[in-house]
């Protein structure tokens, strides 16, 4: 439910260049249109699918940086190469 709240609020602040969400305990990652967002900071979360955040971050087409560390990704055998594939 604070995940769900968390994205809510996010979808309206469409002129965020930078969001850092560092050890928010963000489990599940939703769909949300941040056409500027340039940074994004999801380390130190409970962020475990791979796939999941690939997919979340393709969304972001200027994305320049992103910080996924400190997550248990399940998948982690290259999750590094196609997260920074992501990047603008």
């Amino acid at each position: 439910a604070q995940s769900a709240l968390l994205w809510g609020q996010l979808r309206r602040y469409q002129w965020l260049e930078t969001l850092v969400l560092t050890g928010c305990g963000i489990s599940k990652l939703e769909e949300v249109n941040l056409p500027k967002l340039r940074f994004l900071d999801l380390s130190d979360n409970a962020i475990s699918r791979e796939a999941a955040l690939v997919k979340f971050c393709k969304k972001f087409e200027g994305l320049q940086e992103l910080d996924f560390r400190g997550n248990p990704l399940k998948d982690n055998a290259g999750a590094s190469e196609k997260l920074m594939a992501c990047l603008a």
